[in-house]
């Protein structure tokens, strides 16, 4: 049997916490929650997303 990856990755808005704006970034959904994909950096202050908050990110009725 073969596994078949689904992609599961959206844009969604984040907020950093460093500069305490909302900017968009990848979102990963698994189920009903969704987390910040690790590596990026905000595109203001650039610093390090992966302690950001998921505000918003798009769901499929």
């Amino acid at each position: 049997m073969t596994a078949v990856m689904m992609d599961n990755k959206s844009v969604g808005v984040l907020y950093c916490p460093i500069c305490t704006r909302y900017v968009e970034g990848q979102v990963i959904r698994g189920g009903k929650k969704a987390v910040v994909a690790p590596g990026q950096k905000c595109p203001r202050c650039a610093s390090s997303l992966d302690a950001a908050m998921v505000v918003k990110f798009p769901q499929a009725a």
